[in-house]
């Protein structure tokens, strides 16, 4: 493989940022000029142009904060995700049939949803995708609740589904739940969800900046309570466990997972 940088972390995010390319949220010659790309859609008089630099430039300043987090003070940590969240939000209001924001209430908190429908026809009932990211996901609104990451993620998609319960075009029965990364893990624990039909975990992983810590030690405490134990056996769904065969962070998740939801789980490992 190619390699883009000497620092295998900063090789991983480059070529995570470039994967986008073939689905129109980056693009190669832009990556090092955010601001630019920005200034291109706001002379844009063009609806379709405008919406495809805004969805370029979230991803650009979403990757300009991976690595700022050494220093929790810096200023540009907001910066890059206040703009991030404007640009998406631009972008999808952009879309033949606009995703919109919305809130559902838990316990001490709410929980920030993105609602993509599939059809404008109400009484249309579709299969419905709930889906969550790990440490690289957009999280500025668990940010400004000062409300990090759950290992108790049924906390989090049980009133989830209780919003979607109240949408006419959701087919209740046909509900799936995509976990990347960090979320794979927890994923797999809100299966125990009964109204899930099947969960997809990919590529399990965790870190501390999603934590809202600060010291190794705490990190340490909070990722103890991430384990299936008392929680496989209520897994009733099937849970397809997705490998990278190179993954540079955590190469046991994935088979531990498998191993603890037993015949529940399908695991594929990907080179």
């Amino acid at each position: 493989m190619l390699r883009l940088s000497s620092e295998e972390s900063f090789h991983f995010e480059l070529l995570r940022t470039l994967a986008h390319s073939h689905y129109g949220g980056a693009d190669v010659g832009e990556i090092k000029r955010t601001e630019w790309v920005l200034s291109q859609a706001e002379k844009s008089t063009n609806l379709v142009s405008i919406r495809e630099v805004m969805y370029r430039a979230c991803t650009y300043f979403r990757s300009d904060d991976l690595f700022l987090h050494d220093n929790w003070n810096d200023r540009r940590i907001m910066y890059c995700w206040e703009k991030q969240m404007y640009c998406f939000n631009r972008a999808m209001k952009l879309l033949s049939i606009p995703g919109e924001r919305l809130r559902a209430p838990a316990e001490g908190f709410e929980v920030p949803i993105l609602f993509f429908p599939t059809s404008q026809i109400l009484d249309e009932k579709w299969p419905t995708i709930t889906m969550g990211n790990g440490f690289d996901q957009s999280m500025e609104e668990i940010r400004y609740q000062n409300f990090g990451v759950t290992h108790k993620l049924e906390k989090v998609v049980t009133p989830v589904l209780d919003h979607l319960a109240t949408q006419s075009n959701v087919d209740m029965s046909k509900i799936g739940l995509v976990g990347n990364s960090m979320h794979g893990l927890t994923a797999a624990r809100a299966a125990s969800e009964h109204r899930i039909a099947a969960v997809m975990s990919i590529d399990v992983t965790h870190r501390i900046w999603s934590f809202i810590v600060k010291t190794p030690t705490e990190f340490m405490y909070l990722v103890k309570n991430y384990i299936l134990e008392g929680i496989a056996d209520q897994i009733q769904c099937p849970v397809f466990v997705g490998n990278a065969a190179r993954d540079m962070f955590m190469k046991v998740y994935p088979e531990a997972m498998r191993d603890a939801l037993g015949d529940n789980a399908t695991h594929v490992l990907f080179y």
